[in-house]
């Protein structure tokens, strides 16, 4: 019986595309922490919304300084999972991160996101 072999060699695990929604609710300071911690991956998120349930205290204001944030929507404090719910509608990527404020992400964790061996 012959033995077939990949020409073009191993096959390379693919990068996905990666959304993330943070969802934040009058917290300024923790959403900036957490912005950092995206800022500084080594590879970064194809698309960030934040839904900002709480416009009166200005978070969306410390969102703007950050280029990489695709989305910011100021909405009326419905909930966590309502403004996960209203993230993942305008989110265009196909793998979403769902986020609170006080959530940090570590410096290589959107690079192993991975297909493998696609």
């Amino acid at each position: 019986m012959p033995s077939y072999h990949n020409i073009a060699g191993p096959k390379q695990a693919k990068q996905l595309d990666v959304g993330i929604v943070i969802v934040a609710h009058d917290c300024p300071k923790q959403l900036k922490k957490l912005l950092n911690s995206l800022a500084n991956q080594l590879r970064r998120a194809d698309e960030v919304v934040i839904i900002d349930n709480h416009p009166e205290h200005k978070s969306s204001m410390i969102a703007k300084q950050f280029t990489f944030v695709s989305k910011i929507l100021e909405t009326k404090n419905y909930g966590f999972a309502h403004g996960c719910n209203t993230g993942t509608k305008v989110l265009s990527k196909k793998i979403e991160l769902i986020g609170r404020h006080g959530c940090l992400y570590s410096l290589k964790m959107m690079g192993k996101l991975t297909v493998p061996g696609i």
